[in-house]
């Protein structure tokens, strides 16, 4: 195997890489798209299934339609994050039947009060698309690229300039989670 291969570069990537460089190797890169585990930690597992909607909304799909579209995957995922030792699958439903409604009341409340507002502000230039850059060049592997999928690229109607915009969902409000967004 040639050690010459384009070095990615992202925040999930850094980030793991100041914890262990290896469980980047493990989590990235290891036979050219990394090691998962088969259990997912519920908070993730959630977020994506409040993020996937909201890019669907801010591609112009109706709130009915993402709602219909998701609701099943969103019922099964949190049962799949939720699930581990020791749960009952009374304990998984039940949990699995909370999260979709809490999934659906903040698609609805996202659709219902905040896109309008983002809308009367800004025009939506992309949503969800795969940017990349080449940042420099390493001496083994060629290529340094920094690679990003940014949830929403915006224009301000009042001024033209452009913002970036990632949605974000947490498990906790401890200031630690708020500094660990610096950047």
């Amino acid at each position: 195997r040639s050690t010459n291969m384009a070095i990615l570069w992202d925040r999930s990537r850094s980030d793991l890489d100041d914890q262990c460089s290896r469980a980047r190797l493990w989590g990235n890169e290891y036979s050219g798209k990394g090691v998962d585990t088969k259990e997912k930690n519920y908070h993730l597992v959630f977020g994506t299934a409040i993020h996937d909607p909201l890019v669907e909304l801010a591609k112009n799909a109706s709130v009915e339609k993402v709602l219909t579209a998701s609701r099943r995957s969103a019922v099964e995922d949190s049962a799949r994050g939720f699930r581990g030792k020791n749960k009952s699958p009374e304990d998984v439903a039940r949990v699995a039947n909370e999260s979709c409604a809490l999934w659906e009341g903040l698609i609805r409340g996202f659709a219902q009060y905040r896109l309008p507002r983002i809308l009367d502000e800004y025009d939506i230039v992309e949503a969800e698309f795969e940017a990349s850059s080449v940042v420099g060049t390493h001496p083994k592997h060629g290529d340094i690229i920094l690679v990003a999928r940014p949830d929403l690229i915006l224009r301000r109607k009042s001024d033209a300039t452009l913002w970036y915009l990632e949605y974000k969902t947490t498990g906790s409000l401890a200031p630690e989670w708020f500094e660990s967004w610096h950047y």
